[in-house]
């Protein structure tokens, strides 16, 4: 699993960066940096909760790419959406992954969607698309 820096150290790093250069910051201040610190590091914090799902699956190579990606699109649509709205939206963007891979699996999908979201989702027996889908 790759390195991933924790808020703390964002956080530390920032203030570092603050106190060499305080010129520079002067309008920018700690609290911003901390609400900064809670932006960036929130989506590498779920990431590495996917890269979990990912290895749990023995899903590899390539195919990572695909799963990491779609859990990026939902955790976007997390931050533009809520309720049912969101569920609407993720729905429409796991059809649309179901449509473009053939070989996607459906239970990582919804683990993901359960990762990200909270949201439950029905996965599909057998873990993979219907093959007319």
């Amino acid at each position: 699993m790759p390195f991933r820096p924790t808020k703390e150290e964002i956080h530390e790093k920032l203030k570092r960066r603050l106190e060499l250069m305080p010129e520079a910051y002067e309008k920018v201040g700690v609290p911003a940096i901390s609400g900064k610190t809670e932006r960036v590091s929130m989506p590498t914090e779920i990431l590495n909760d996917i890269y979990q799902i990912l290895d749990s699956n023995r899903i590899i190579d390539i195919d990572r790419v695909k799963y990491l990606n779609f859990a990026r699109k939902v955790f976007r649509l997390k931050l533009k959406y809520s309720g049912p709205a969101l569920e609407e939206a993720v729905a429409r963007e796991k059809d649309m992954y179901l449509r473009r891979y053939r070989d996607i699996n459906v239970a990582v999908l919804d683990q993901i969607i359960a990762n990200v979201t909270g949201i439950m989702t029905a996965g599909v027996a057998g873990g993979r698309a219907p093959a007319g889908t």
